[in-house]
């Protein structure tokens, strides 16, 4: 091969190239790690997921989120708090961002019950790798 061919598909294989002395990301992947927490008899109990970029944001790019949660055999207003189109904004520095759902606690015996949280949009620079996360309510009754 040509050493310029090889250039091109080794700067296309990465990612992007140098810009102003950092990395070219285009477009930046989005992912959002699963949850499980206990579900509790009193007070406040919320899951949570982790959601991030595959690279830090750099300078002034920003990266918008947004996610819904979906019912699985946990209910929303039974067994959580459903959250629609909740937009989440990754700044310059961040990597990684903290999304919560409350959950509704109850001192009934059941299974363990899951729902999940979607990755529904993000912004044109980014792209979704992995938009679904499964988040599991622990019963303790």
């Amino acid at each position: 091969m040509r050493p310029r061919l090889i250039l091109l598909l080794g700067v296309i294989l990465l990612g992007g190239c140098k810009k102003e002395g950092r990395p070219v990301i285009t477009p930046y992947g989005v992912s959002i790690t699963d949850g499980s927490v206990i579900e509790g008899n009193g007070g406040n109990v919320v899951i949570e997921f982790e959601v991030k970029t595959d690279a830090t944001v750099f300078g002034t790019d920003k990266v918008t989120v947004w996610l819904t949660t979906v019912e699985g055999s946990a209910k929303s207003g039974t067994d959580f708090v459903a959250r629609n189109n909740v937009e989440v904004s990754f700044a310059a520095g961040e990597q990684s961002k903290k999304f919560q759902v409350e959950i509704v606690e109850d001192t009934v015996q059941e299974p363990n019950e899951t729902f999940s949280v979607v990755v529904n949009s993000v912004s044109a620079n980014a792209k979704i790798v992995d938009g679904t996360a499964t988040g599991t309510i622990q019963n303790d009754d």
